[in-house]
């Protein structure tokens, strides 16, 4: 159950889930009822820790949940009787780089950058040893990355970093 200092998230609200700083899971808000739900699936290597952000579609700011979760591969975390209830609160968002876009095919994601900064565009296949892959300038207030040929693999995953 998703809220915001208690209360329910609008619909179109999106809760990402994080290990560090990768985003390991995203996920639309759904709103029924009076209340905000989320089932998201989380990326993990091993059990790992994840935190979790909202990014609240009617204020259009994020906010932080305070309580991490242990999190272990191939277990579900959450029962329609006993729902993980993520609370946000009020977070420094400014590293926060959110997607605001992607394509399936041909591959490509779009996400909010600052101009003048620089993004560094790192890919992994196993989420433990990363690479850059780009460095990209941004131009404008959104930032594309499509991946060389031999990036579109099954099961590549990529993350952005401001440098």
């Amino acid at each position: 159950q998703v809220t915001v200092e208690g209360k329910a998230v609008s619909s179109g609200s999106v809760v990402g889930a994080f290990v560090g700083d990768e985003l390991r899971g995203q996920q639309e808000v759904v709103f029924a009822d009076g209340r905000s739900y989320v089932a998201i699936n989380v990326n993990l290597t091993e059990a790992e820790s994840a935190t979790y952000r909202i990014w609240d579609a009617t204020s259009d700011k994020e906010y932080g949940v305070a309580k991490a979760i242990t999190l272990e591969m191939g277990r579900m975390y959450g029962t329609l009787t006993g729902l993980v209830r993520l609370n946000g609160v009020v977070t420094d968002s400014a590293s926060t780089i959110r997607i605001v876009g992607y394509n399936r095919k041909p591959f490509s994601f779009e996400f909010e950058s600052k101009i003048g900064w620089q993004y560094a565009v790192e890919a992994t296949d196993d989420l433990k040893v990363w690479k850059q892959v780009r460095m990209l300038r941004a131009n404008s207030k959104s930032t594309q990355f499509t991946p060389e040929p031999e990036l579109k693999v099954i099961n590549h995953y990529f993350r952005v970093r401001v440098k």
